[in-house]
């Protein structure tokens, strides 16, 4: 079973090198110190794991934000 409380090694140990794998960077966004200015407060970086688990079952999308599991969904077969 894998889900949220696994890191991303063991998600690996569990299920290999996944089948694809996106990257982006973002920027991360916040309130400044004067009322309605918004400044950059750095970068996160977005991983999207994507496992295919064969004809009968749907792709396996885990997301990691900074090194941490943040969701691990089902996606919709293509």
């Amino acid at each position: 079973m894998v889900s949220e409380d696994l890191s991303p090694a063991e998600i690996r140990e569990k299920c290999g090198e996944p089948d694809s794998k996106t990257t982006e960077t973002v920027e991360v966004r916040g309130p400044d110190a004067r009322p309605g200015n918004v400044i950059k407060l750095g970068t996160s970086t977005i991983e999207r794991w994507t496992y295919r688990r064969g004809m009968q079952a749907a792709p396996m999308v885990v997301t990691i934000v900074d090194g941490t599991v943040k969701s691990v969904l089902q996606a919709e077969p293509q």
